[in-house]
């Protein structure tokens, strides 16, 4: 359920790539590779030296004929799809191979020309980001979420977290302090919470101020030229007794197509992930149009695509349907409720991302573990960048962030938190927050991990340097990026602007442009 898998040869390991292209390098040549068509259906394999051959090896593997094996009853049972890709149709597989030389030849080199190609070949818009006087600020509120009534027995209750009124207070706090550019990203506002019910027939909670309510947030945040979006997931559904086998997508072994994510709410809310039926790929047309008649006259700004920035699937019902037409019907259905409305997509797989104003939970982490052989670099920012505003995971919720008996006024200075912070300026990412108006941890000085009032004083302060620091570069291209020594790295923007960053707890001396210094956890931005 992913855009492109990138595996190692040994096929153990699998990760999710949103952006189906991959680049290699020998001295001073380069080589970049996008597939351009039959995306979903591949796998990129990647091997360091290993084996006999000594030689690095990346290559496409394309799964034309679904092959599903699994154990029952201790017998090995396989299943085969009936059809292959391209059998009986004019399907087509095709990847361009671009060449690169000199200073060319590194992940930014081979970043800059997937970025070409991919506008070339409309994957991506051709527009660029709308210009401001500030950086976007990217919140995430929780509105309402299933929990149990007692902590023993069945019995479960919704409980509004932040309902439409105290977000627009929540606002108001933040716009005060200097906060004037706001993306705001709204979970669990509709029928069924956190885990939303089936999006044709969900309409916004009464219980957070229902359709009047939220009509009246949208209103002032478009007066104040902020974004509302309201989140939604177009391809999966809770409900199971109308989300029935007319509705579900079924699996190569004829079973119901389900969907698993993670809730990072858990344990304030009911569930530690959601497991969700997936929708009939044949029955999305239906459903975006009872999405847009239900939301037709609502005052807010666009959708956050949930699942569908994040989930690809075959669907083995009665009407076959597989991935790589899978994915050009989510994009068009997409591009259907964004009609005159802005678009917010999470994770950002890249059929998904075509129009869209702004991207969260983009990763800025590699899927392996970094080691000495595996590091992140900002590949997918450096496509992106002038394109759409991007996010990664909320500095709230950034891994490692060890909030066990820290209070609020220790924020700034927690190791954790600020290497997260110093990652957004090294990726040209804005800010990106997950919170609730609601306290959760009532009675203790620690840190709450989603109560905004514990958060707002140290965000005003990163908001500010990230402000200052990034606002004017938002349409511009990132052009390089590289370590120029261990754990201090260089973001370069057209123009000649330079970004340096500092991780290390040592000041760094930069022999350039009449030199300067890097202090330690810190970074210095160089016209």
């Amino acid at each position: 359920i992913n855009n492109c898998l990138f595996t190692d040869l040994s096929g153990e390991n699998a990760y999710s790539a949103p952006v189906a292209a991959y680049g290699i390098k020998q001295g001073e040549s380069g080589l970049a590779v996008i597939i351009r068509q039959g995306a979903a259906l591949a796998s990129i394999t990647a091997d360091r030296s290993t084996g006999t051959s000594g030689c690095n090896k990346i290559g496409t593997v394309f799964n034309l004929t679904p092959v599903y094996t699994r154990t029952a009853g201790g017998k090995i049972i396989r299943s085969i799809s009936g059809s292959s890709f391209g059998e009986g149709r004019e399907e087509k597989l095709s990847m361009c191979f671009r060449f690169v030389k000199g200073s060319g030849a590194d992940y930014s080199g081979i970043a800059s020309v997937c970025r070409e190609q991919l506008l070339r070949d409309e994957v991506l818009s051709t527009k660029t980001v709308e210009t401001s006087d500030y950086l976007p600020f990217n919140l995430t509120v929780i509105g309402a979420a299933r929990k149990k009534m007692f902590n023993f027995g069945p019995m479960k209750k919704m409980e509004e977290f932040t309902t439409f009124e105290q977000a627009q207070d929540m606002l108001v706090r933040m716009k005060s302090k200097g906060i004037n550019n706001i993306n705001l990203r709204y979970k669990g506002a509709l029928s069924g919470g956190l885990n939303q019910s089936d999006i044709s027939e969900a309409g916004l909670m009464r219980s957070l101020g229902g359709k009047s309510g939220y009509n009246e947030l949208g209103d002032y945040m478009a007066a104040q030229k902020m974004n509302l979006y309201l989140d939604i997931n177009l391809l999966s559904s809770r409900k199971k007794v109308l989300f029935n086998e007319s509705k579900s997508a079924s699996t190569l072994a004829g079973e119901k197509a389900v969907c698993k994510a993670d809730n990072e709410f858990y344990p304030f809310a009911l569930n530690a992930a959601f497991i969700n039926n997936l929708r009939r790929i044949s029955g999305l047309d239906s459903t975006v149009l009872k999405a847009l008649t239900e939301f037709r006259n609502s005052a807010f700004s666009g959708f956050c695509f949930n699942d569908a920035g994040t989930t690809l699937y075959s669907d083995y019902s009665a009407n076959f349907c597989n991935r790589e037409d899978a994915a050009e019907k989510i994009s068009e259905q997409i591009r259907t409720l964004a009609m005159n409305r802005k678009i917010m997509v999470d994770t950002g797989n890249f059929n998904a991302v075509k129009n869209a104003d702004v991207i969260v939970n983009m990763p800025l982490e590699t899927s392996v573990k970094a080691s000495a052989s595996y590091r992140p670099v900002p590949f997918i920012q450096l496509i992106m960048h002038g394109i759409a505003d991007y996010s990664g995971k909320p500095v709230n919720l950034s891994s490692g962030s060890d909030l066990n008996g820290l209070s609020a006024d220790d924020l700034e200075n927690n190791k954790n938190i600020k290497i997260m912070m110093l990652k957004y300026i090294e990726y040209g990412a804005c800010p990106c927050y997950e919170w609730c108006y609601k306290e959760l941890e009532e009675g203790t000085d620690a840190v709450d991990t989603f109560y905004y009032e514990d958060w707002l004083a140290a965000a005003v302060k990163y908001y500010s340097e990230a402000n200052e620091t990034l606002q004017d570069l938002r349409n511009s291209r990132m052009v390089s990026h590289s370590m120029v020594a261990q754990g201090v790295y260089c973001t370069e923007y057209e123009g000649n602007t330079l970004i340096y960053v500092n991780y290390t707890d040592k000041d760094y001396a930069v022999d350039k442009a009449g030199g300067f210094t890097v202090k330690a956890n810190d970074f210095i931005r160089i016209n």
